[in-house]
């Protein structure tokens, strides 16, 4: 209708009041067509309430009023009293308790319970406890009059609430849990050891180097002594010098060069008694040629008789001029170290 007004207006064959007519009827249909998309939309943006009840939101935020009155409606509540059903039922119990045997029931609820304070927590329990026990008894000895068994045979095997699969999946978990707290124990122990062996062999390398050290400063203490000295005393005496440097004594005994020896008055004073039983016992060891093969005793040549011993003939004996076999006079016996090089020539 509206089109076919329209293209008659604009072919002019309509007058101008009913143009006017026309325009206003499409302006109220524009309006109607707005107010329904309008609904349509408020219909779409309703969501539901956060507390998750199902209530609609308009679009202002609030509650729909119908259903929360609704809701605040108290609903009536129908009470049932049927106490001729109640009685019947009752009735019906007790007959079929009497009629049926008492293993199928096995009801032992006649004691009564006495009590003279209600109030008293520990009266209350002991009767309670008197209750149970006199109905065990009851009960036991119905059981053994209708010749029900009540005790667990002795091959009796129960069934496990776990089943053998889940028991054993249990078994292998423990045994690799155990293992595994094994594994981390030897691997401690393991790096204990590792870190015990390299701080011992650190120890070792460091005592080594330590050694070495004061085995340098011992040759040069005694060389330093020797140049002091002047290099006169024999070869044996500087020998014995470097040992007592190397054993971290002092070239002339344990207190410097002012103690030579302790059988010089060197070392300290025996009181008597020591005396007395140095002379009864001795020092231990052998007696003999207790004096001889020591240092004194080597560099003391004034009994050595140079003639003696020598033999004068052509072939050159042993102390002969020509066999040359007979030490000088006033030779120093060769030292340790020069020794032990003859020794190896030979």
């Amino acid at each position: 209708m509206g089109k076919k007004r329209t293209s008659k207006a604009r072919t002019g064959a309509l007058d101008p009041d009913e143009l006017l007519a026309l325009e206003e009827e499409d302006e109220f249909a524009k309006e109607l067509a707005a107010a329904e998309e309008m609904e349509r939309e408020q219909a779409l943006s309703r969501t539901i309430d956060s507390t998750g009840n199902g209530d609609f939101l308009d679009e202002d935020g609030d509650k729909d009023e119908d259903e929360d009155e609704e809701a605040l409606q108290p609903r009536p509540r129908v009470f049932i009293n049927n106490q001729k059903g109640l009685l019947q039922m009752l009735g019906q119990i007790e007959s079929e308790n009497g009629s049926r045997p008492w293993p199928e029931t096995m009801d032992v609820c006649q004691f009564p319970l006495l009590l003279n304070d209600v109030h008293d927590d520990l009266v209350r329990e002991t009767a309670f406890y008197r209750v149970a026990l006199a109905g065990i008894k009851e009960a036991r000895a119905r059981l053994v009059q209708y010749q029900v068994p009540y005790k667990r045979p002795e091959d009796f095997f129960c069934d496990m609430l776990k089943s053998d699969d889940h028991m054993a999946r249990v078994k292998d978990r423990l045994l690799f849990e155990q293992k595994k707290m094994t594994a981390v124990e030897e691997r401690r122990k393991q790096q204990e050891n590792r870190k015990f062996s390299k701080a011992l062999k650190s120890h070792k390398a460091k005592e080594k180097t330590e050694d070495k050290k004061k085995t340098l400063e011992a040759v040069n203490q005694w060389k330093k002594d020797r140049a002091q000295r002047g290099g006169g005393q024999g070869l044996l005496e500087d020998d014995d010098g470097f040992d007592r440097i190397l054993a971290g004594r002092s070239p002339g005994g344990r207190f410097g060069a002012g103690a030579a020896g302790r059988g010089e008055g060197g070392g300290r004073h025996d009181n008597s008694r020591r005396l007395s039983k140095d002379k009864k016992y001795g020092f231990g060891g052998p007696k003999r040629k207790l004096k001889q093969a020591d240092t004194k005793s080597l560099n003391d040549f004034s009994t050595f008789n140079p003639k003696k011993g020598k033999t004068f003939g052509s072939r050159g004996g042993r102390g002969g001029k020509k066999g040359g076999g007979g030490a000088k006079k006033g030779g120093n016996r060769p030292g340790k170290t020069t020794r032990q090089k003859m020794r190896s020539k030979r």
